[in-house]
């Protein structure tokens, strides 16, 4: 609850672009109810891999993982609660913001999910309805949603060019492993140790289409 009193409300704002610059022309969604908990989870994933000069394994920092958003919420127009509007209403705009095609981008929005000061940028990847009350003609007057996320961004932004950060490159038409190693290290000379990492017999004859691993600097 905000310092003035006023119940602050989960909203979902739909966004054109993956900068979140451009919002789309959707009025923005409001929870009727604010969810009882909501779920984020954030993974690293790891690689196995060989150890130069043995046979064992070592697990390797490969990339953080998109954050994952759960949250369940209830749409109820049964008379039980003030303001509240047709279910298919409702549930058409949720829709709009977050599963239907925009007509701009030709895809469904990237979008903003705001509750007080916790903000997920991201897209909608599931939506689940559980219709749970319906009036006698059988409109349906009580919905749960469940609602899952994906993260838009990588938790880390690495910088391309950046040493400390391990990364498989495949070879194009002109890639050569010393430029490669200039561009990443700073040093083409660091080729040699990534002829070993590899284990290449030349770096000079690397077949187009091969795939290099170049090892973080130590």
């Amino acid at each position: 609850m905000s310092k003035s009193g006023n119940l602050k409300k989960l909203s979902i704002e739909g966004y054109i672009d993956a900068d979140f610059k451009k919002k789309s022309a959707t009025k923005s969604f409001v929870t009727q109810i604010n969810p009882e908990s909501i779920l984020l989870s954030k993974n690293v994933n790891l690689k196995s891999e060989k150890v130069p000069g043995n046979d064992s394994q070592a697990l390797k920092y490969n990339q953080h993982e998109p954050g994952k958003l759960s949250f369940k919420i209830t749409l109820d127009n049964s008379g039980v609660l003030e303001n509240s509007n047709a279910i298919n209403e409702s549930v058409s705009l949720l829709e709009k913001n977050i599963y239907n095609l925009n007509s701009e981008s030709h895809e469904p929005s990237y979008v903003k999910i705001t509750w007080g000061s916790f903000i997920f940028k991201g897209r909608a990847t599931s939506l689940k309805y559980n219709y749970k009350l319906f009036s006698s003609d059988g409109e349906p007057i009580r919905v749960e949603i469940d609602m899952d996320f994906e993260e838009s961004e990588n938790v880390v932004k690495s910088s391309k060019n950046s040493p400390d950060v391990s990364r498989t490159i495949m070879i194009k038409v002109g890639d050569t492993i010393p430029l490669i190693c200039a561009e990443i290290y700073g040093d083409a000379s660091f080729c040699y140790e990534v002829a070993a990492f590899n284990q290449l017999s030349n770096f000079r004859m690397v077949k187009v289409g091969s795939t290099v691993y170049f090892p973080p600097l130590k």
